[in-house]
């Protein structure tokens, strides 16, 4: 098996290589002075190798998918100016991590934005309507990692793509993770600014003289996610 994986990356980077090369010296005939080539076929080629490396780097790395019945998110919303709190749970629906050792290369997470709900039943109507998260418009969030990152049994800080309705913004997360066998757990939280993905609804920094109505702009958003390796082809 060792020796199929490993003739399998060879195969992935000659190919590539190869490819790059016939792209490199393609362009190369067209000209003979180097200084006068095209930017957009540096940048052309600047992509390409990009991809090569990407490739080249993931193509041994083991797949973990994401197991939804065991993994959960909860988030805590606040007062904006007093002590009161109210939370609630929302599901994850999918993900996949790529994984060298115990360095997480790529991860993907689809939060159920549908599934959204707290122990009040009409805060959950209002929390899916469309002065929150609008659920029927944007039934996902997204979460994609933004850089390799190593977890440990401490807490360490990961940075990504946050997607809610419809809006990309860069957040980071306290993350922790625990391999048990083939299975492999996260645990994290993270501060979100609602605002930033266009939830204003009771905001002090948008509407004034809210008083006690007026809602935090920051909630917490807690996960515990449960990743089980994937059999390689």
């Amino acid at each position: 098996m060792a020796y199929c994986e490993n003739a399998y990356v060879f195969y992935v980077i000659k190919t590539l290589g190869s490819l790059l090369y016939a792209l490199w010296v393609g362009d190369a005939r067209h000209t003979i002075d180097f200084k006068l080539i095209d930017h957009s076929m540096i940048m052309k080629k600047y992509l390409f190798f990009s991809i090569f490396l990407s490739l080249a780097l993931t193509a041994n790395a083991q797949q973990y998918q994401l197991n939804p019945e065991q993994s959960g998110l909860s988030w805590t919303g606040r007062a904006a100016y007093s002590a009161y709190t109210l939370g609630g749970t929302i599901q994850a629906r999918s993900g996949t991590l790529s994984c060298e050792g115990e360095r997480i290369l790529q991860g993907e997470l689809a939060i159920d934005m549908q599934s959204i709900q707290s122990d009040i039943g009409q805060l959950t109507k209002h929390l899916r309507s469309a002065d929150f998260f609008e659920v029927k418009r944007f039934p996902e969030a997204h979460f994609t990692l933004g850089q390799p990152f190593t977890p440990g049994s401490t807490a360490g800080t990961a940075s990504g793509m946050l997607t809610i309705k419809g809006i990309a913004k860069e957040e980071k997360i306290q993350l922790t993770a625990r391999r048990e066998g083939k299975t492999l757990r996260l645990e994290g939280k993270a501060a979100i600014d609602r605002t930033a993905y266009g939830i204003y609804y009771n905001s002090p920094s948008f509407f004034e003289g809210l008083k006690q109505e007026a809602i935090a702009n920051d909630f917490e958003l807690a996960f515990k996610l449960v990743f089980e390796e994937m059999e390689k082809e």
